[in-house]
């Protein structure tokens, strides 16, 4: 488990909670309630938060993505990963207790309410932010908790707090404007082309209705916002870096039910005239209106006709609870399922945008490797662009010409800035899909840096280490790619590490699996390698990846957390399957030096034939096996490889991998040329190192 490191968490910044836990604690007292449950969550269950629904960071001054809070009436506590241990150890003030998740001597956060309330204690949530499953739980863990810690007492109970959130209340009445809550956005909504989305959405609401029919459900409520845009071909930016906007739908047999701030800034898609269609009927409602709407379930059963009511697990407590029990048909959602799994259309985008988004990192890295003797500057701590190639020092080009001057200094922040630069200028790049993690040193293995919490951002020295985590959202497809680089000459423990890491990568890219194969196996497959170096990493291996949708996407993940959420919902974990798109990003962080990630995004793909005198597996249908081919195009560094450590099967991968790096990259870079196949200087530096770092390892080993 990594330790607290004692110089690279100073740069986070503390928040005087006191009186915002004030404040709270006399919402609380108002409704006689002795706590709080604050989840990280907003309605829709949302990884990325809009700024309006960051609450735990109001009240805390924690800024990371993962989190639970409990405030009671003399104390607060702050649960969190293994990815967040140190950053929050930094960011909450004196009056938090930081519980570090997985660690031995962290209570559970139900044993910790039964130490530090009184019997019969009333604990408030608000029912829109909690999970519904996560009550049950609760309620559960808590009565255990009593019977072990407190037997014989009143019961802890814990109470829907309906109406507002009670951190809402105090955040929307804070004196200093500049710290209100912000609005809820309602930024343009636009439509997505069939050639890219491959069906239109009274297609995919045709094919859900069959489904609807199948499982005998009269009714599907949708609440997730990646499900809904995918489903009627629709993006936003409500959130940012996620092309979505805030609604819920109810899909019926014969009515979609759209709630929607309709109102949009301007550029944005008539709605009503969008969804005007004499063969699939929509009704518009207000967003606000959604949970109103719901609640006459309970009274007005004939909404879902005969049927059920499809639910998703991960539903609210309240939108659980406006249906009645005997209605509920509780299974992952079938939009979610088929949205993971791409058609033809979508995976062509997919490759598109991954190979634009793979040559403007490569575009950053080759200028990088160029920077001549970069060191730390004695006036400002900073590293200066070397003197020298005056050429080799301009600016990155794309056939339009210039698109970002390079940054003078030398830092985190700026490495960070040029690049994001570079890449929003890529071909269709419509923003990034996650803020960039640029971290040296020992930052690095800080999994989740933000470089942006830093006042101090860390030079870039002649000996640093780098490790730049990034991607980008295109109009027609997701990127999310990480490459950990050494600007000088690494020593043997740092390529020894490294190694590790690569090989990890590259058993899981080489394996072949049944289709249906739970995500869960192939993070062992792949984690397994660094174990056998004794080695590991707080993280899952990898995770979903949406088509111009959420970087992060469901159902399926190689994790063993996200299996762990599902048993304990009674779903069964679903299984990898063709033309889905996944990460592969296995990592090593040493506390107090550097981080090491290897990310690349992958096509499951059927797996090749096998030859002709191998046996087929036995039985009366021999199962289809898959495959992953990688779709992220970036070399990893030749100088960080220990060759030695490597099988010849390996290196036959690497090798394969770079050639394909080679091919498609050096076309592209013609094809950018256009006709006359002039090359910028910057683009020719490009293509050396391009040449350079895919040179076969057997010419070189």
């Amino acid at each position: 488990m990594p330790r607290v490191l004692s110089g690279a968490f100073s740069i986070m910044r503390k928040l005087d909670s006191s009186p915002r836990l004030a404040r709270l604690r006399t919402e609380l007292r108002k409704r006689n309630l002795d706590a709080y449950f604050l989840p990280m969550e907003d309605s829709h269950f949302n990884e990325y938060l809009a700024a309006a629904d960051k609450r735990i960071a109001f009240i805390s001054g924690f800024s990371g993505s993962a989190g639970t809070a409990v405030i009671t009436m003399d104390e607060a506590a702050l649960w969190t990963d293994g990815r967040y241990h140190d950053q929050a150890a930094q960011e909450l003030d004196e009056n938090w207790t930081l519980m570090r998740e997985g660690l031995p001597e962290v209570p559970k956060l139900t044993d910790w309410l039964v130490q530090t309330t009184p019997p019969a204690a009333r604990i408030g949530f608000d029912p829109q932010q909690l999970l519904f499953f996560a009550v049950e739980t609760n309620v559960r863990d808590l009565a255990q908790a009593e019977a072990v810690i407190s037997s014989g007492a009143a019961p802890r109970q814990l109470i829907p707090v309906t109406g507002a959130n009670l951190v809402d209340c105090v955040w929307e009445n804070w004196e200093d404007a500049a710290n209100q809550r912000p609005p809820r956005p309602h930024q343009p909504i636009s439509s997505v082309p069939v050639t890219f989305a491959g069906q239109t959405w009274q297609e995919k609401l045709d094919n859900l209705r069959t489904q609807m029919a199948r499982e005998n459900v009269g009714a599907v409520v949708v609440f997730a916002l990646d499900e809904i845009a995918w489903l009627l071909n629709l993006r936003g930016d409500d959130i940012s870096h996620n092309p979505v906007f805030f609604a819920y739908l109810v899909v019926t047999r014969d009515v979609l039910h759209v709630f929607i701030d309709a109102e949009r800034e301007a550029g944005s898609v008539d709605l009503a005239e969008y969804f005007s269609c004499d063969s699939h009927k929509v009704e518009l409602h207000a967003y606000g209106d959604f949970f109103g709407w719901m609640s006459e379930l309970k009274g007005n059963r004939a909404i879902a006709g005969a049927g059920r009511i499809w639910l998703a697990p991960t539903a609210s407590y309240a939108l659980m609870d406006a249906v009645p029990a005997d209605l509920r048909f509780t299974e992952i959602s079938p939009l979610s399922s088929a949205k993971a799994v791409k058609n033809e259309a979508e995976l062509a985008g997919m490759r598109q945008s991954n190979l634009v988004d793979s040559l403007a990192l490569c575009d950053f890295l080759a200028w990088l490797e160029d920077i001549k003797n970069p060191a730390q500057s004695p006036a400002d701590s900073a590293c200066d662009v070397g003197a020298g190639s005056s050429d080799l020092d301009h600016s990155v080009f794309n056939p339009c010409g210039v698109i970002a001057d390079p940054p003078k200094v030398l830092n985190e922040a700026t490495l960070a800035n040029y690049l994001d630069r570079i890449r929003t200028a890529a071909e269709g790049c419509k923003g990034l899909s996650f803020s960039t993690i640029s971290a040296i040193d020992e930052n690095g293995a800080i999994i989740h840096y933000h470089v942006g919490d830093s006042p101090n951002p860390r030079p870039l020295t002649a000996n640093s280490m780098y490790l730049v985590d990034s991607g980008g959202q295109y109009s027609t497809g997701t990127t999310d790619v990480t490459r950990t680089v050494h600007v000088g000459t690494p020593s043997a423990e740092q390529r020894e590490d490294f190694t590790h890491v690569l090989k990890a990568h590259i058993g899981l890219a080489t394996v072949l699996f049944p289709d249906g194969t739970a995500g869960t196996a192939l993070d062992v497959v792949c984690r397994s390698q660094m174990w056998r170096a004794r080695r590991n990493y707080l993280h899952g291996t990898g995770h979903g990846v949406g088509a111009h949708l959420c970087v992060h996407e469901g159902p399926i993940g190689l994790s063993g957390r996200r299996s762990q959420v599902l048993t304990r919902i009674g779903i069964q974990e679903p299984g990898i399957k063709k033309n889905m798109v996944v990460t592969i990003e296995p990592g090593y962080y040493l506390p107090g030096k550097y981080g090491i990630r290897l990310e690349n995004v992958n096509i499951v793909v059927e797996a090749p034939s096998m030859s002709a005198n191998v046996a087929p597996t036995s039985g009366p249908v021999a199962p289809t096996y898959l495959a992953f081919e990688p779709i992220t195009l970036v070399p990893f560094q030749r100088k960080l490889i220990a060759h030695e450590m490597l099988t010849p099967a390996e290196i036959e991968w690497l090798d394969a991998y770079h050639d394909l790096v080679r091919r498609e990259l050096i076309a592209r870079i013609a094809h950018d040329a256009g006709d006359d196949g002039l090359l910028s200087p910057a683009r020719q530096r490009t293509r050396d190192w391009l040449l350079r770092q895919t040179e076969p390892l057997k010419m070189s080993a």
